[in-house]
């Protein structure tokens, strides 16, 4: 695909994601994404698709649901930085 535009972060491509897309997608086992990145070396990104259609078909996932697992990771990663924190202030105070 040609790129449609371009800003700081980068370029950006549209595709149109049609039925036959959407069929491969759900009877195939990943999905490569394939880009050039600033240095212009090819750059793959690959996508496991075991559950694709399963969760394309299935019902919708409560925004509810998702606001929980989003707070939660958040509050992970915040206990994670703390405890970095500490690690390296105890480190520093031995020094």
């Amino acid at each position: 695909m040609k790129y449609t535009i371009c800003g700081q972060g980068g370029c950006l491509a549209d595709m149109e994601a049609n039925d036959a897309f959407i069929n491969g997608m759900k009877g195939g086992k990943t999905l490569l994404v394939q880009m050039i990145n600033h240095m212009g070396r090819t750059v793959n990104i690959t996508f496991p698709l075991n559950d694709f259609g399963k969760s394309y078909d299935g019902p919708p996932v409560d925004p509810k649901e998702i606001q929980a697992q989003k707070k939660a990771l958040d509050n992970a990663v915040q206990n994670e930085a703390k405890e970095t924190l500490k690690r390296i202030q105890e480190q520093n105070k031995k020094q």
